[in-house]
């Protein structure tokens, strides 16, 4: 005790350090302040040389859609090489949306003011890059401080990656991949934002953790209860901040009704950050992390994990860009519902149908955007494989043409499964040059399926049919520019098998 009490001046101190870090001073500034449009890419160089980045803040214009922080992607590259694509939710540790907390690496703001104090050196060359996936125009503040760095043998690169993953089910229980890494490196943190459907607690299992392909993980521990530290899932609804370790997101208090919900009930999204400073995890040949996926419920679940470590210029991930699953955010269930699981969302496809966003795109109208989306937060089971091919049509007369094959030169009937939504328009679909079927109006107040629409009876040519979508007109209901389309699958029909079929 006599010791102890010497050191509370000292104890007093280090506190304060952990709990208020400072910002370094006399670096260069990097600035970038602009509007990013839908699908918009916007960069900027670091200064030449060796040298490091030792601060970064990023803030958005708006937060009101929380799903920008998901959307929103924060890029770097170091030397000709990309180590870093992130959403930045996850790589300032607040997860899908803002949510303020104070740590040693990372400070999110009421503001909306993300920053982190990573150390980011690089030998000749950086650059950071913004991405907006949303269908929203973002507006994007980034700075960015770069201070001199003398690169040595000791020297890495710093990395974050994301991996996310809608539905994720609980049944059979089963270890999901963090992150694993292949050369020599040293691992530094992560954040786990997580949706459960249910009340009942989600977060048992055991975190794995093999070092340079150890047989047996020499890390097997208690689950995300004590990897992020609130302790046997006593904390799992309390939120809480320390230097190295928060739940920045829970469930206890239910701020649309203004009520504190049960404290066991888990429901709903939770974030949880941890990053690392003496308990750095050095590997020199590999690192491979898991989580287990342990609910006491039969249900599906939401995950997304930003991780980061840094590397040596060879070292390799199996994380790669997920400009896809990224637009996937999970539904959250309504507030206290049932601790029934809710019915799966089912990623079958329909009978004899091809998959639109599989489709060969030939033609479109320049600048339009054409890609896949994921449909699980619109009830995916509704659709075929819970996808479909999205069309970011900006005006009547936009049009996308899709080229699929099939086989034998027999006529087929075509059924054309859509989608429907408040921004969608109104349709004239051609096949192989034939007008099929009268104009769709695809605007509904909800997003969801459109069809079966018949498309009528044709031949295929050199072995394949060329779709053809193009907006001709808006309905007065329909919201921004009114002119967007999904198109889900084509269900094909040999023309004797229909035939047979309604007999």
């Amino acid at each position: 005790m006599e010791d102890f009490e010497k050191a509370a001046a000292l104890t007093e101190q280090v506190g304060k350090a952990l709990l208020n870090t400072e910002t370094s001073h006399g670096g260069r500034n990097v600035v970038l302040t602009e509007e990013l449009a839908a699908n918009e890419e916007k960069s900027v160089p670091l200064p030449a040389g060796a040298a490091a980045v030792r601060d970064l803040t990023v803030k958005l214009g708006s937060y009101e859609n929380p799903a920008v922080t998901r959307w929103v992607i924060l890029k770097m590259e170091f030397d000709s090489k990309e180590t870093v694509w992130c959403p930045v939710g996850d790589f300032f540790g607040s997860g899908i949306g803002l949510h303020p907390f104070q740590g040693w690496y990372r400070t999110v703001t009421k503001d909306g003011t993300m920053s982190c104090r990573w150390v980011m050196p690089y030998q000749k060359t950086g650059e950071i890059s913004v991405v907006n996936l949303g269908d929203e125009p973002v507006d994007i503040q980034l700075e960015a401080v770069v201070y001199n760095w003398q690169w040595d043998t000791r020297s890495m690169y710093f990395h974050a990656a994301w991996r996310g993953q809608y539905p994720v089910p609980t049944r059979p229980f089963s270890d999901w991949n963090y992150i694993t890494l292949k050369g020599r490196g040293v691992y530094v943190g992560d954040t786990l934002t997580i949706m459960n459907p249910v009340e009942k607690w989600w977060g048992e299992g055991d975190e794995k953790i093999w070092v340079d392909g150890e047989d047996f993980p020499s890390i097997f521990g208690t689950g995300t209860e004590d990897y992020y530290a609130y302790s046997w899932g006593g904390r799992s609804t309390d939120f809480y901040e320390h230097p190295f370790h928060a739940q920045v997101r829970c469930n206890k208090y239910d701020k649309l009704n203004r009520k504190t919900i049960d404290e066991r009930n888990t429901q709903g999204y939770s974030t949880e950050t941890r990053t690392r400073a003496l308990d750095t995890m050095p590997f020199e040949e590999s690192l491979r992390l898991d989580m287990e996926v342990w609910s006491w419920t039969d249900c599906d679940m939401g995950y997304g994990v930003g991780t980061y470590w840094y590397g040596d210029a060879a070292t390799t991930s199996n994380r790669r860009p997920e400009p896809v699953e990224v637009l996937n955010v999970p539904p959250l269930p309504e507030q206290g519902a049932s601790t029934v699981a809710p019915a799966r969302c089912s990623a079958s496809r329909f009978d004899d149908a091809v998959e639109c966003e599989t489709m060969k795109i030939v033609a479109q109208t320049d600048g339009i955007g054409a890609k896949p989306q994921p449909l699980h937060r619109y009830g995916g089971h509704r659709w075929s494989g819970a996808n479909h091919l999205f069309v970011r049509a900006g005006k009547i007369g936009d049009f996308v043409e899709v080229r699929f094959p099939v086989e034998g030169n027999g006529p087929c009937k075509l059924i054309l499964h859509a989608t429907e939504s408040h921004d969608y328009g109104v349709l004239r679909l051609t096949v192989n040059g034939q007008l099929a079927g009268e104009d769709v109006d695809t605007y509904a107040a909800k997003p969801g399926p459109c069809g079966p629409l018949e498309l009528g009876v044709f031949k295929p040519v050199d072995g394949a049919f060329t779709l053809r979508a193009e907006v001709v007109g808006k309905n007065a209901k329909s919201e921004k520019t009114g002119t967007y389309f999904g198109l889900d699958c084509v269900v094909i029909r040999r023309e004797a098998e229909s035939r047979s079929r309604s007999k």
